[in-house]
């Protein structure tokens, strides 16, 4: 029993080299071992004309995949172990990029695989009835389900705002344009001084910790995203030398200081996407000193559909009337509130 062919293809509108760097990129990013160790998808890539990809099973590390042909532009050809049991062989993967009439075609094809599932079938028809459900299973219901406009605009919303991801993501948050009206209106409500002793949650690129910094105050910076956790380092990589900056990978949902540890807490385009505000205010309050103050800008509802909301993030996003953060505010234990607003964005001013 010789296995199937696996095959599917997308047309792109770019050329092969730029294709075959992003592809590259993707797969780099997304088969990789966090700083923990551990893996995203239990599987880690490591490009290059001597590439592998490696399996981690518990302590141990099995090579499921060689590089045998790298060819930047045009193929990647990957000696491939199927399975570690019975008569299975080595098997080919190929990403082939192919000219097309508007960019390049990117094809992923896996010649031969299927033979470890015929081979426990009683019988061809058996393992043919396996092999068709493992099919139906994996590729058609996850490549159905990730086409559907749900899947689609949520992956979107991820990809360029929820956990901003890849080289778009990181261009766009070194120098986010459009957010700096509502950084500058943070910066003013917060007044930072040299005494004050800054948290920022949802750091993105770290353009809004640059500016804070200018007032000479120390700070620490979370984001839930290592790659923005990164570029956020990347962005301020002086204050942190200077000790004046410590960047972390955090929740705000669960803030990992002690009580009272800062003097001013900031969220600027990241309050509409806590799927638990309320929960996230508590931790601002608790870490919060009691002379401390709390700003977050976010869009109101009626900026659904404008820059400040566009579609189809705005479908993810949680749009709050000025009374609505108020009173977020006063349950999370705020006594002093003020929410201002600025053309349909909001300004939340919170102290102790």
């Amino acid at each position: 029993m010789t296995g199937s062919t696996i095959s599917v293809s997308i047309d792109v509108p770019l050329d092969r080299e730029l294709a075959f760097q992003r592809v590259v990129e993707e797969l780099e990013r997304r088969l990789v071992a966090d700083k923990d160790g551990a893996y995203g998808d239990a599987v880690r890539f490591e490009p290059g004309p001597d590439g592998r990809l490696v399996e981690r099973r518990g302590d141990e590390e099995v090579e499921v995949a060689s590089v045998r042909e790298w060819q930047p532009g045009e193929r990647i050809v990957l000696s491939w172990r199927a399975a570690d049991w019975g008569r299975s062989k080595r098997t080919d993967v190929e990403i082939r990029f192919v000219p097309a009439e508007h960019g390049t075609m990117v094809t992923f094809e896996h010649r031969g695989w299927g033979a470890p599932i015929l081979e426990l079938g009683a019988g061809e028809e058996t393992g043919g009835i396996e092999l068709v459900g493992w099919f139906t299973d994996q590729v058609i219901v996850p490549l159905a389900e990730a086409t559907a406009p749900s899947s689609l605009g949520q992956w979107l919303t991820d990809r360029r705002a929820r956990r901003p991801t890849g080289p778009r993501a990181r261009d766009s948050y070194c120098d986010p344009k459009e957010h700096r009206p509502g950084f500058k209106l943070t910066l003013a409500a917060l007044e930072l001084t040299l005494d004050d002793v800054l948290l920022e949650i949802g750091c993105g690129g770290g353009a809004f910790m640059r500016e804070a910094l200018r007032s000479g105050c120390r700070a620490v910076a979370i984001d839930h995203s290592e790659e923005m956790v990164r570029l956020t380092e990347e962005t301020n990589g002086e204050a942190i030398a200077a000790g004046r900056l410590e960047v972390r990978r955090a929740s705000a949902e669960r803030l990992p200081f002690e009580d009272g540890a800062f003097t001013a807490v900031a969220m600027t385009h990241v309050f509409f996407f806590l799927e638990h505000p309320e929960t996230a205010l508590r931790e601002c309050r608790r870490v919060l000193a009691e002379n401390g103050r709390l700003a977050v800008y976010t869009p109101g509802p009626s900026l659904r559909g404008t820059p400040g909301a566009p579609v189809p993030v705005v479908r993810w996003m949680r749009l709050y009337e000025p009374e609505e953060l108020e009173q977020l505010a006063r349950d999370a234990g705020f006594g002093t509130i003020d929410v201002a607003d600025h053309g349909g964005a909001h300004v939340l001013l919170a102290r102790p």
